[in-house]
């Protein structure tokens, strides 16, 4: 291939040559005219063709060699014309995206919105914290009507959760450990053994814990009660409890005793039979333990249900409820504060945000107008030098062509080389601002959003001091 090109060259036979460039920063690449000369072989073609007296004196045409040269100008112009259009329509949309005046309505009325948001998350939160303080205007009310009417001077004594986790683990304990010493004492009657007897301990134990808890929880806060009636009632339970489980743990005892006869298949009707005839009176030292380690069981889990809130009936509830609207008022008063801070913080950050960006406006406005005027001055230029290499390229060949020449070189060896149109396309941007109208809307963007946050600040502080505390509450609500 080298050597067939060789022979092409020798011949003066012209090829395809690729354009040559200075190596260069600017927006238009240099043309490398003497490196041209060279692939374009100029000379050698521009001799040879002088020789042979080519293009003939009476030519009014340019030959196949100047119009390369004019193609390859040509092209090149084209080139640069979509280089220069593509990089104008991004400046334009550059310029559109800074549209400052429309940017400058829209922040107008984003700060609009902003406040007027922000206004409207105050009003909902300063809604729901009236609901909040209405329920715990209601619920000290009733408290304070409760303690009127029933002659409490004291607060209630109302137990925390490890009160009542310790409780309730203390009444499993003893619920355990009556199943296991029923369960012994049963079983020795039974053929089953221990198994079977801890069936039949499960169902007494249980009994005896709810019988306790009922009496803890209901009859020993209604003997507290200050009206007469509820109070002898309160006695009544009492007294009732205890014969129930006095009588149910005695049968227990007897059916122990039944268990250990030999027809204990029957010892259940034996057993009542028993507690029918002689109540009080047990076959062994095992049933009556038995019998009292029963009872004492229920009157634990009694004592210990009494324990877990206020002796007095109702009130240790009034106080929980009356406690719990206080913590609802006390946790969404600092809720609402939080999420109005946090939304007051996020728009602040967003309007900072926006400020930071019109503060660079006047200095971006001027680097992007700047820039295109540079960049339509750099075509300008470029064309010029597009002519420029285009005329000394011809000159150069045609130089060399008239010195082999035997006859007149044809006349339009004296023409220049020039575009048919040079001027520059027109390119549709966005309407430029003057300087001083730049200076004027970065100005206004800044005190609008400087106001902006300003206010957010102060209807911060303003609603916020709407929002009552809970002694106000407490003052009013009494």
């Amino acid at each position: 291939m080298k050597l067939w090109e060789a022979i092409l060259r020798f011949f003066g036979f012209r090829d395809r040559a690729s354009v040559s460039y200075y190596p260069s920063s600017l927006a238009f690449q240099a043309l490398d005219a003497d490196t041209i000369k060279e692939r374009l072989r100029l000379a050698s073609r521009g001799k040879w063709r002088g020789q042979r007296n080519e293009p003939r004196s009476d030519s009014t045409s340019w030959d196949e060699v100047e119009q390369e040269i004019t193609n390859l100008i040509q092209n090149e112009h084209k080139s640069s014309i979509e280089q220069y259009l593509g990089q104008m329509k991004t400046y334009s949309a550059r310029l559109g995206h800074l549209d400052l005046e429309s940017i400058v309505t829209e922040i107008r009325n984003q700060t609009n919105s902003v406040l007027a948001d922000f206004n409207v998350r105050a009003m909902e939160g300063l809604d729901y914290l009236q609901t909040l303080e209405s329920e715990l205007k209601s619920a000290k009310g009733d408290l304070n009507s409760f303690q009127q009417e029933h002659n409490r001077r004291r607060n209630a004594s109302t137990k925390g959760m490890l009160w009542i986790a310790v409780s309730i683990l203390f009444m499993l304990i003893l619920f355990s450990g009556e199943i296991f010493f029923n369960g012994e004492m049963l079983g020795e009657g039974l053929t089953q053994g221990l198994s079977a007897g801890i069936a039949y301990a499960m169902g007494f134990s249980l009994i005896n814990i709810i019988l306790g808890a009922i009496a803890g929880h209901f009859a020993f806060r209604m003997k507290n009660h200050e009206r007469l009636s509820i109070s002898a009632w309160g006695w009544t339970c009492i007294f009732v409890w205890l014969g129930l489980i006095i009588l149910f743990n005695l049968g227990v005892g007897h059916f122990r005793d039944a268990l250990s006869g030999a027809d204990w298949e029957n010892a259940k009707t034996l057993a009542i039979s028993s507690l029918v005839a002689h109540p009080f009176v047990l076959a062994t030292f095992e049933s009556y333990a038995l019998w009292g380690f029963g009872m004492l069981i229920s009157l634990l889990v009694a004592l210990d249900v009494y324990a877990m809130d206020d002796p007095y009936p109702g009130y240790g509830n009034m106080t929980r409820t009356a406690n719990h609207a206080v913590q609802n008022f006390i946790e969404g008063k600092d809720q609402i504060r939080q999420d109005l801070q946090a939304w007051r913080d996020d728009a602040k950050k967003n309007m900072e945000i926006s400020h930071e960006k019109a503060s660079r406006w006047k200095s971006d406005y001027a680097t992007l107008t700047s820039s295109i005027s540079a960049y339509r001055q750099a075509l300008v230029a470029h064309i010029a030098h597009l002519v420029s290499v285009a005329n000394r390229l011809l000159e150069f060949y045609r130089g060399e062509n008239v010195k082999e020449r035997t006859t007149p070189a044809p006349d339009h060896f004296s023409k220049p080389f020039e575009f048919t149109d040079a001027t520059v396309p027109e390119v549709p941007t966005p309407k430029v601002l003057t300087e001083e109208r730049v200076a004027e809307l970065a100005q206004e963007a800044t005190k609008l959003l400087e106001g902006a946050v300003e206010t957010i600040n102060s209807e911060y502080v303003g609603h916020m001091s709407r929002f009552v505390t809970i002694t106000e509450v407490l003052a009013t609500g009494t």
